[in-house]
């Protein structure tokens, strides 16, 4: 089992940065410039993203200031190494890079948490001219660790700021980070609502969505993980707008749990593309149908609907990902017709379900 941790590192500038030219050693200065960076050679034993994270290019500066979000960096093997590396902004030269074992970070943010701290920059050509010990320049990074999290949500006291016409609306809730999407019909009554999002980390967004129908955004609202976590006590309040105004609010419920990840751990991932021969459920003998998963009787996880169909195609595939399954864990897997009637009050119907364990 690898010795693994978490951390993100964000990019605060340079200053001297210059392209030398490996074949003729011609410095050039007031360069564009964006730097790059990622995990060097890492190992396949076990599965994760491997993100190549870019900085905006800084037009015609040898001291950029790089206004970028942090890179996340997890599954973090103390032996690997995060290249650091920037590049001319036009032709995308190779100015200079960084190499910093995984063993290096953990010193530099035990001994300087938080705090910024310059790297030379070395080149990686063997042979730049009579210029060889001519300096790259440097570049600046905040190190710090990072404790991924689960994060639970439900809500109550949902309030319409003004008269919305729309009679069914729905609450779409989906994460920048892992490309999750929950999805529940919502009124002023309803309550107790749940969904779960996995491995979340500070500098990531949550979407909450109000809609009506599949089309028509009612209103919108994004919060970050970070501020969520300084609302577990009293619950967080979404406020739903519309080009400026305020249409709706949302008291959310929050839980955060710390997640210690292993190098045995099991994910169940569940993916569907299609379904065949969903039972009709409109006059017109067809459904709007969704997938709708009960994962240990609480969490539940909802596909987007799909209008008119008894033969639903989902594209992108619907997919999930369950951390730590279990073999007796059970799965409840039940297809939906989504109603959007007018005038009188409709609710979507069980079309059919089953139930599964992990085993």
């Amino acid at each position: 089992m690898f010795e693994v941790f978490h951390f993100y590192a964000i990019p605060t500038g340079g200053r001297g940065l210059k392209h030398i030219d490996h074949k003729t050693s011609v410095i050039t200065t007031n360069i564009d410039t964006y730097l790059t960076a990622q995990i060097a050679h890492q190992k396949s034993d076990y599965e994760r993203k491997n993100v190549k994270y870019k900085t905006e290019v800084v037009k015609k500066s040898s001291n950029p200031v790089w206004e970028s979000s942090p890179f996340i960096f997890s599954y973090m093997d103390n032996t690997e190494s995060v290249l650091i590396e920037v590049w001319e902004g036009n032709k995308h030269d190779h100015l200079g890079q960084i190499k910093l074992t995984g063993s290096k970070i953990q010193d530099i943010i035990n001994s300087n948490d938080g705090e910024e701290v310059w790297f030379p920059l070395k080149t990686k050509y063997k042979n730049i001219g009579s210029k060889k010990k001519e300096s790259l320049g440097e570049v600046a990074f905040r190190f710090k660790f990072d404790d991924p999290v689960r994060l639970t949500i439900n809500y109550d006291n949902f309030n319409l700021e003004k008269a919305l016409k729309d009679k069914e609306k729905q609450l779409l809730v989906k994460s920048k980070f892992n490309d999750q999407k929950f999805r529940s019909p919502i009124n002023e009554k309803s309550s107790a609502w749940l969904c779960e999002f996995v491995n979340c980390h500070d500098y990531d967004k949550i979407n909450f969505v109000l809609k009506s129908g599949k089309i028509k955004v009612l209103g919108t609202a994004t919060v970050d993980i970070g501020e969520l976590k300084k609302h577990i006590e009293t619950g967080y309040l979404l406020e739903f707008k519309n080009n400026g105004e305020l249409v709706a609010s949302l008291n959310i419920k929050l839980k955060i749990e710390g997640i210690c990840y292993e190098q045995e751990h099991d994910t169940l991932v569940i993916s569907s593309s299609l379904a065949i021969n969903v039972p009709p459920s409109d006059t017109s003998g067809l459904s709007n149908s969704y997938i709708k998963i009960t994962y240990k009787d609480k969490i539940t996880y909802t596909s987007d609907f799909i209008r008119d169909s008894i033969h639903p195609v989902w594209s992108p595939p619907f997919k999930i990902e369950l951390m730590n399954a279990q073999d007796d864990d059970v799965l409840k897997i039940g297809f939906w017709d989504w109603n959007q009637g007018k005038g009188v009050k409709r609710k979507s119907n069980l079309l059919a379900e089953t139930t599964i364990t992990v085993r």
